[in-house]
């Protein structure tokens, strides 16, 4: 094997597998998240959560500005453990705050990256706020 290539699920249980490879001599990238701190040796190649959240969300906002409207807007919030989740859940926020005239966050759904919860959160914010017209997740 030449290398290895993935995607990490956290920061910790990736340590293992980590060592495993340097024990190996096998160079070892991750993507997206960055390992925790250890000894061993990898390379990271980590997308900037806040800064495409951000602009996602800005783009979004300009672009309802410009048609003369205002959205309603849940947010899915990952776990807040995690820097991709917060990086997100800030990105939004900033680009929120520019446009109070165009956005109003009416629901915030923390999802723990669970499915169950996220689907839970969501129906619960939908029920209580069915006006709901844009989801940031």
């Amino acid at each position: 094997m030449d290398g290895i290539l993935f995607a990490s699920k956290d920061a910790t249980t990736v340590v293992p597998m980590i060592r495993a490879a340097n024990e190996a001599g096998i160079p070892i990238v991750i993507y997206n998240r960055p390992p925790a701190r250890s000894r061993f040796v990898s390379t990271t190649v980590v997308a900037d959560n806040y800064e495409l959240a951000k602009a996602t969300v800005r783009y979004m906002a300009e672009q309802t500005r410009r048609a003369g409207g205002r959205h309603r807007a849940m947010v899915l919030i990952g776990d807040l453990g995690d820097i991709n989740a917060v990086g997100r859940r800030d990105g939004f926020e900033d680009a929120v705050a520019e446009f109070p005239e165009t956005i109003e966050v009416v629901a915030r759904v923390p999802t723990e990256w669970s499915q169950d919860k996220a689907l839970d959160g969501v129906r619960n914010a939908l029920y209580a706020h069915p006006e709901i017209d844009f989801i940031f997740t």
